[in-house]
Order: structure tokens, then C-alpha cells, then sequence
């Protein structure tokens, strides 16, 4: 039986919101008042910390976000290293300084524990959740396909073990389903030959979120292309004939259409397939326990404005 999880990224992207809303505040607190205002230096430190003992390179980033400018990854990481944040081991490979390690280890801690404190289901519910999660993660990570599955992958470096707190252990498999989708879309587009930057100009053109290049750069500031760039890949896609340009705006032509269309429909081949473990009566339990969780979790803000 084939599933569609298409519901899975709304609902999911709810119950971190709702996460987000209790529990931000309290880590960027911690992060500014051990000295670390710069957000790109958090992520390099978390991901160090994550690779130990082996270390990061350029390449580990790039391949984790093919959307960046990997020329501003080389920049954020000898950056990172005049900072005192990572320590550089010589040929473009990097680790986690003591300094990083400290930080990050009470980060963690910290989220643990904030994570823990969280009014969320019932511990028994709390439980299948994880059961039904972990079942669907496992099955991604057997797949034949996507042969590549570099996303996922990263979740084990990041996990707090079977002793973390419930709702730690549940994060986390909802964060590799993330991941897992991540690689789905990246197996689909690949083979197309557009760069990812590329790819990511067309999707938005192609989903009516930006037509020129002024606006991609103004959208997509952490990405770290100039407009000059993102023209340059608007005129690329322009001649490969899945864009048009009609004045100063770009358009999805109708060939663009359809193969963006079949590159969202592998994705969706793909990442529905590791729902297939689950029979309907799990599938349906899934759903209601994640939007329970969802209405548990919704953010205050959108409380007090019902």
C-alpha cells in the first residue's frame, strides 16, 4: 500500500514552531552570554561538535546545503577559527576548539533539558510517537533509494541516546524526517545538471516567490549570492529553456513546469516510501498523535489571537 506523508511537513514544521516559541529564548540567551553572537558560528560549532572525532571540511556543508555559496563556507569557517570557536587541522579540515566544545556541550544540555520541561502528551502517547517515528526513520535509512541519503545521516551524530528525555528522542526523530526529505528533493533535482543554486532560483520562480533576480537576493540573504549572481543563474535557466524572461521578471515555461513538477512528484515517490511500514491503522495513529502534539504546542501568540 502506498502512503502519501505530504501532511507530515505541516504538521511537523507546527510542533517545532511551537517548540521553537517555548524554548528560544532561553538558548539564545545562553549562546549570547557565553559570547557567541554570530548565528553562522553557532552552526559551525554544532556540527563540529557533531563530526568529532572526525573533522568538517568545505565539501561537509556544501553537500549538506547545495543551495549555499560554498565560497562564503570557506569564509565562515577561517572565520570561525579567528573567533577561537574551531581550530584548524590544515588542509581545509577543521574540529570543534575546547572553547566550542564547552559551549556546545552546555547547549545541548541545556536544550535537554528545556525540551524536557515541555507540557506536551502523554508519557504513554509520548512513547508510541517515538515507536512509530523510529519505525519510519529506520525504514528511510534501508532504502535502496535515494542511494545518497547524506541528511539523514547526520541525525545519528546529533542523538542524546535512548536515555534522553522523551520528547528529546521524539525532536530528534522528527528532525531526521526533515532530513530525510532534504535528500529526497536533492536525488530528484540532481539529475537534471543544475547547480543548487540554480535549482533553488528556478523552484522559486517556479512557485511564484520571486521573478527577478533583485528578489531572490533579497529573499535568500543567507545563501550569500549578490543579485549579479542570482541573474547569472536566472539567464542559465533561461537557456535551458525552463525559464522566460518577460520584461524585467522571469516565468517557469511550460517545459520548466513540468519537469519542476516531476522533480516535486520523485521527491514525493521517494519520501513516501518510508511510510510504507506503517499499515493505514499506524498511519492514521501517527497523524492524530503529531497533530495532537501540534495543538498541544501551538505557539502563544496564535492562542491568544483565536
Amino acid at each position: 500500500m502506498t502512503h502519501s506523508a505530504r501532511w507530515y511537513m505541516d504538521v511537523a514544521g507546527q510542533i517545532m514552531a511551537g517548540m521553537g516559541a517555548r524554548t528560544n529564548d532561553a538558548l539564545i540567551q545562553y549562546v549570547e552570554e557565553q559570547g557567541l553572537s554570530d548565528r553562522l558560528d553557532l552552526n559551525l560549532i554544532q556540527v563540529a561538535w557533531g563530526f568529532r572525532p572526525d573533522p568538517v571540511t568545505p565539501e561537509t556543508f556544501v553537500k549538506r546545503t547545495p543551495y549555499a555559496n560554498p565560497d562564503d563556507i570557506v569564509s565562515r569557517l577561517a572565520g570561525a577559527v579567528e573567533r577561537g570557536w574551531l581550530e584548524d587541522l590544515g588542509g581545509n579540515r577543521y574540529t570543534v576548539s575546547n572553547r566550542g566544545m564547552e559551549v556546545a556541550d552546555g547547549l545541548f544540555e541545556l536544550g535537554d533539558r528545556l525540551f524536557a520541561a515541555l507540557e506536551t502528551l502523554p508519557g504513554t502517547e509520548l512513547e508510541r510517537l517515538i515507536a512509530l517515528l523510529f519505525t519510519v526513520v529506520e525504514t528511510a535509512r534501508q532504502l535502496p533509494e535515494p542511494a545518497d541519503k547524506y541528511a539523514l545521516s547526520w541525525g545519528a551524530k546529533f542523538s542524546r541516546g535512548p536515555d534522553a528525555p522523551l520528547m528529546v528522542r521524539a525532536r530528534r526523530f522528527m528532525l531526521d524526517l526533515f532530513s530525510y526529505r532534504d535528500d529526497a528533493h536533492i536525488a530528484a533535482w540532481q539529475p537534471y545538471g543544475a547547480s543548487g543554486q540554480e535549482w533553488e532560483a528556478f523552484s522559486m520562480v517556479w512557485q511564484g516567490d520571486a521573478s527577478t533576480a533583485a528578489e531572490l537576493a533579497e529573499k535568500l540573504p543567507y545563501r550569500h549570492y549578490d543579485e549579479a549572481a542570482y541573474e547569472e543563474a536566472l539567464q542559465s535557466l533561461a537557456t535551458r529553456a525552463w525559464l522566460v524572461k518577460e520584461g524585467q521578471a522571469y516565468a517557469a515555461t511550460e517545459k520548466g513546469k513540468r519537469l519542476r513538477q516531476e522533480a516535486e512528484d520523485a521527491t514525493d515517490r521517494y519520501f513516501d516510501a518510508a511510510w510504507v511500514c506503517l499499515n493505514e491503522a499506524e498511519m492514521e495513529e501517527c497523524k492524530g498523535l503529531l497533530g495532537k502534539l501540534a495543538a498541544v504546542l501551538k505557539p502563544p501568540e496564535e492562542e491568544l489571537a483565536e
